[in-house]
């Protein structure tokens, strides 16, 4: 959505004869092509957009080369024929939007650009004369009707997706940057496929209130999705899969994985648990399972010129010590630690957990 504003009209390319009325409001709103920025009007009365060659020769399309015009000829609103010269496709950004739009060039044109019916009609746009606004469809993009979310409430919506194929597989995604009205709902990532053009969105509402979203408004971005890519877990694999082998150490055959609460059916869930268990050798049950890599050395690196420093362990309750101690020598046991000699030195902190474990950190701060 972006504000516009009101302006007086200036040409038409009717026959001849015919021009629209000069005394109806207009609407400009502010576009940048390349790295010009301009003020165009949003003219419902032509049917074609129109470019000054003046500004044209300010933006990185000057030396492109036109082709011939739809028509020789257009009328401005004071009656005056004037002569085009061709035509271009241009890329322009309306707010953070990008549109690409064909446009025919004049030497006379009392505005430096205007967005005909036809920029209109190719990216669906809906003039709100109340609020004097113009929205403009993303491309492809997902439409709204009205919805009202109750609080807390996971909704399964069917919307409007543009410029997909019947039957295609498609991928709803939340969009990068969402406008005001969404920024407290929740959209969900969905595969699903088009059926006269509508799909199917979740849509979640998080908060303590009720959240009224208006028709006409896009709220996620559609993405076309190859099927041949989309493959079931299944046992089978491919003979030439390429295979990495870490240092390891050895690990035992059985390993659990709870799928209970897994959205899963249960012919899903075995083929995952056959998946999961034929790539065991990536899993560790513990530290005694954890693997070395020969790939990476790792070095601390300190400011030029720093001294060693050593400082004095922290003070700690037995209980908290007792824990640390076992935590360091199931460290050395595993030979993931091992005792240093060395001039640096920085003292063992033990935080607790929000379960109310604890987990061994280290103070480097001094």
């Amino acid at each position: 959505m972006m504000p516009v504003q009101r302006q007086r009209p200036v040409m038409s390319n009717g026959p001849p004869g015919s021009c629209i009325g000069c005394d109806s409001d207009k609407c400009t709103t502010y576009v940048t092509i390349g790295t010009t920025r301009t003020k165009a009007l949003i003219d419902t009365g032509a049917n074609i957009s129109v470019i000054n060659r003046n500004l044209l020769d300010r933006t990185s399309y000057a030396k492109v080369p036109l082709q011939p015009g739809a028509m020789k000829q257009v009328i401005a609103a004071n009656g005056n024929h004037v002569q085009v010269l061709g035509k271009l496709s241009i890329t322009l950004h309306v707010g953070n939007k990008q549109f690409t739009q064909t446009v025919h060039v004049l030497d006379q044109l009392h505005h430096s650009l205007i967005l005909g019916v036809d920029f209109m009609k190719k990216n669906g746009a809906f003039i709100n004369f109340q609020d004097c606004t113009l929205e403009l469809k993303d491309n492809p993009n997902i439409v709204l009707s009205s919805i009202t979310l109750n609080s807390g409430l996971v909704r399964t919506k069917k919307v409007s997706v543009s410029k997909q194929d019947e039957d295609s597989t498609v991928l709803l995604e939340p969009l990068d940057a969402p406008p005001q009205f969404l920024q407290n709902v929740v959209v969900a990532k969905c595969l699903v496929k088009i059926h006269n053009g509508k799909a199917h969105l979740r849509l979640l509402n998080p908060t303590a209130t009720d959240i009224k979203l208006r028709p006409h408004k896009v709220i996620a971005k559609v993405s076309h999705v190859n099927t041949e890519e989309i493959h079931s877990i299944d046992d089978k694999q491919s003979a030439d899969t390429p295979s990495f082998s870490p240092t390891t150490k050895s690990k035992s055959d059985d390993m659990t994985f709870d799928l209970s609460s897994a959205c899963l059916t249960s012919i899903e869930k075995q083929k995952l648990l056959a998946f999961l268990q034929k790539n065991r050798s990536i899993f560790a049950n513990s530290l005694k399972e954890l693997g070395c890599t020969h790939l990476y050395n790792h070095h601390i690196e300190t400011v030029p010129g720093a001294k060693p420093f050593r400082s004095p362990p922290y003070r700690q309750t037995p209980k908290v010590r007792a824990e640390q101690d076992r935590q360091v020598k199931e460290l050395l046991d595993n030979d993931i630690i091992e005792p240093s000699c060395s001039n640096w030195a920085s003292p063992v902190v033990m935080c607790f957990k929000k379960s109310g474990e604890m987990r061994m950190a280290i103070d480097y701060r001094k």
